[in-house]
């Protein structure tokens, strides 16, 4: 059984170093729950750590803590991290992937939430609280719609051959329940799975699968690299 990478003075200076950064007030908005997880570096070293991530902000804030310090750590410098979140029971994982902001007018890497992960094709996910105001014309202004806080998810598809993100889906919601992705582009999805798109189109009419959830994108892209990794496997076969 391998033993845990411990965080040696180097590493510490180096979160020292991180942690004195602009925005680092922001560790007093994040919740207190830490979870064990395991942060791998830019130069490729893996440690596991105590951990906690707000996803609110535009870049995410990834903390970890050794011996009662908190440390901030940027998407420049981690390349993945994941942990176990207890309060969903379920494995969580996110990737470092630079992302044109309209904005800045550039590329900036943000943490992103892998939903699915495949050979060929992953789905990922960005999700942050926009300004409400931003959404509200001047004669609103004095509406109780500019006291809540928008919050937008934006889904990705990322091409491993290619090392290339495409931007799969925006949705802007406030305090809903349930996203829809019926607008998301299905001419992009299909298009990414090359001469396999037919057969996973053809399989989502047969099962009547939609694409207009998480769940039912990841039925798609699980369907794709069945066919992609076995290609002996014939349209009957994959039948449900």
């Amino acid at each position: 059984m391998k033993r845990p990478v411990v965080i040696h003075k180097q590493l510490l200076f180096l979160l020292f170093f991180l942690s004195v950064r602009p925005g680092f007030s922001q560790a007093q908005k994040m919740r207190d729950s830490w979870y064990d997880g395991q942060v791998v570096l830019a130069n490729d070293s893996r440690h596991h750590v105590k951990l906690r991530y707000n996803g609110r902000l535009t870049e995410g804030l990834l903390q970890v803590k050794e011996n009662d310090r908190i440390y901030t750590l940027n998407p420049d410098k981690v390349t993945s991290f994941s942990y176990y979140d207890s309060a969903r029971d379920e494995q969580r994982s996110y990737i470092s992937m630079p992302i044109f902001i309209e904005y800045h007018q550039h590329a900036k890497k943000l943490f992103m939430e892998v939903l699915h992960e495949g050979n060929s094709i992953s789905l990922l996910r960005r999700t942050d609280v926009l300004n409400p105001k931003a959404f509200v014309s001047n004669r609103h202004k004095d509406s109780n719609k500019t006291k809540k806080y928008f919050k937008r998810e934006s889904l990705y598809l990322l091409d491993h051959s290619l090392n290339r993100i495409y931007n799969f889906k925006s949705t802007s919601y406030a305090h809903q329940k349930y996203r829809n992705y019926s607008n998301a582009d299905k001419k992009l999805l299909f298009g990414m799975m090359g001469h396999y798109g037919d057969d996973v189109k053809a399989y989502a009419s047969l099962h009547k699968i939609k694409v207009n959830s998480v769940e039912n994108i990841s039925r798609l892209l699980d369907h794709y690299h069945r066919l992609a990794d076995h290609p002996a496997i014939t349209k009957n076969q994959t039948k449900e």
